[in-house]
Formats: C-alpha cells, sequence, structure tokens
C-alpha cells in the first residue's frame, strides 16, 4: 500500500493533467456550490475531478497515508520488524497500545469513506450519464 500511495502522490505533482493536484484543488464556495447542486440532481460537469470527488480524494490519500504510518509503527513497536523497528527505543507500552488502537480506528473510518466514495462515483455517473469507473482507467471522460 506504501507503494501506491507514493505513486498516487508523484502522479498529483507530475502526472497527466486531471491527475494531478492542481487540476482539483476548489474554493470552499465553488465545493459547497458543488454539492448543493448535485443533492438536486444537476451538478456542473467536469472533466477531471469534481468538487465533492477532490475532497474524497484527499481524505482517501491522507488517511491511507496515516494507515500506513501507524501500521508500520504497530509492526515495529509490537512485531518488532519493520523499517520503523528503530522506534522501540522511543515508544513505551502504553504509546504503542495508543498507536495500534489509532490504527485501527483510521481503518475503521477508512471502511466508512471507501463504500461513499463508491456511492459518489456511481451518483455521478448516472447524474452525468457517463461511465466514471472506465473514466478511472482509461483517463478518457467527454464533454457534454
Amino acid at each position: 500500500m506504501c507503494v501506491l500511495i507514493l505513486v498516487r502522490v508523484v502522479l498529483g505533482f507530475i502526472g497527466c493533467q486531471y491527475a494531478r493536484f492542481s487540476s482539483f484543488t476548489f474554493s470552499p464556495t465553488e465545493t459547497i456550490s458543488y454539492i448543493r447542486t448535485a443533492f438536486k440532481g444537476n451538478p456542473r460537469h467536469y472533466l477531471g475531478h469534481n468538487p465533492a470527488g477532490a475532497i474524497m480524494v484527499f481524505a482517501l490519500l491522507i488517511l491511507l497515508i496515516f494507515i500506513s504510518i501507524s501500521g508500520l509503527a504497530t509492526l515495529a513497536v509490537i512485531d518488532f520488524e519493520g523499517p520503523l523497528l528503530f522506534l522501540n527505543n522511543y515508544l513505551n507500552d502504553l504509546t504503542s497500545y495508543a498507536i495500534h488502537h489509532l490504527h485501527a480506528w483510521l481503518i475503521d473510518i477508512a471502511l466508512l469513506l471507501i463504500p461513499l466514495h463508491i456511492l459518489g462515483v456511481v451518483i455521478g455517473s448516472l447524474q452525468h450519464k457517463e461511465n466514471l469507473v472506465i473514466a478511472m482507467f482509461t483517463g478518457k471522460k467527454y464533454e457534454h
């Protein structure tokens, strides 16, 4: 997972136009407006990520980064292996188990966000009459 996150972060800076983070950074006003119109059933069409999708991308990416770090830390301080093994010299048992519980809690949050993301893709596909799953793989989306 760490490698996949690293690849996505790199693509966020040097990837194609619609994969770059700069192409889907929206103002709070535009984001709120998009969400309102999405609930009404007539949101603006975007060739790249829409504002709601952008929030989800950033939320999932940040969450997965923290899950990875807390997972590697748990592996080090509880199982005594992995690249963060040096943490054993700095963390006591209480902190070690707190990191473990944080890791489990972050996974629970991911298990809530992932179905919301899938639901958003389905709703967006239906509202815009396009297949967003295919667009994710091909990188091609067509203007209406």
